[in-house]
């Protein structure tokens, strides 16, 4: 993280936006033209990840799980378990949180199903 609270990201696959970022590139997401949604989706996906010195108390990061379940690809059975809940992984690249329990997972997502009818649409 900066000197003022920005959040750093290392790439862990080529990630190409306002320039080319190679695996071991740590770079500042907002500087790049990558904005908070495109930052879920790489760490969805596990092309990025937070740089170290980052802490959870930045924008980005804290991302809430229920963003997080939203913000996962239904279509993508990687990201869910058999029993059809969030991986526990996914979550916490999604929300940069290395934290979430089952039981925290558990409960956001029947709070989500509940309020969602599901799997993210």
């Amino acid at each position: 993280m900066t000197m003022d609270g920005t959040v750093r990201y290392r790439a862990l696959s080529a990630v190409e936006a306002d320039q080319r970022f190679e695996p071991g590139d740590v770079f500042e997401p907002a500087a790049a033209g990558i904005g908070d949604a495109g930052v879920r989706q790489l760490l969805n996906l596990g092309v990025i990840e937070r740089a170290p010195g980052n802490d959870r108390s930045t924008k980005i990061a804290e991302v809430s799980l229920h963003e997080a379940i939203a913000g996962l690809d239904p279509n993508d059975n990687s990201l869910w378990t058999k029993g059809g809940a969030p991986q526990l992984a996914a979550l916490r690249r999604a929300t940069g949180r290395d934290d979430i329990t089952a039981a925290e997972r558990d409960e956001s997502w029947a709070a989500y199903r509940a309020a969602h009818g599901g799997r993210s649409e």
